[in-house]
């Protein structure tokens, strides 16, 4: 049987509010796939398409292991290595980035202070039934 946990939800909410930021630049990369590749090469960036297909795959990557909640350390690469240089670049007044830098905040949060269970462990729902837990956020 797989139970969920309050526990396994209050860890995924919190996951998805950090990934919120993410998937709002995902949505806009996407619908304005073409305007976006366009502001990427004025920006004097070459092969804008190649690298706006980057940006879209490490959205990806980052923001499912993200809130699946498996991986952390490499969504927080992936998620750093898209948000480090478009805040460089393309974000010019200081609140946008700060902002940047708060969520990036969350994020290594996330990949830093929560733990993995080891391989071939249960799961938090089946220790929950023992009163214990993993740090899993």
């Amino acid at each position: 049987m797989w139970a969920i946990s309050e526990r396994d939800v209050f860890c995924f909410a919190i996951r998805a509010l950090v990934a919120a930021h993410f998937i709002y630049e995902f949505v806009v990369k996407v619908f304005n796939f073409y305007q976006v590749r366009d502001t990427i090469a004025a920006a004097g960036m070459p092969v804008a398409t190649l690298q706006l297909l980057l940006v879209l795959f490490l959205l990806t990557v980052g923001i499912t292991l993200l809130l699946i909640g498996k991986w952390l350390k490499v969504a927080a690469v992936a998620l750093i290595l898209f948000q480090v240089p478009t805040t460089a670049v393309f974000e010019g007044d200081w609140y946008t980035r700060f902002d940047s830098i708060s969520v990036l905040g969350g994020v290594l949060a996330l990949a830093f202070y929560s733990k993995d269970p080891p391989a071939g462990s249960p799961n938090n729902s089946e220790l929950a039934s023992t009163g214990q837990s993993y740090a899993v956020l």
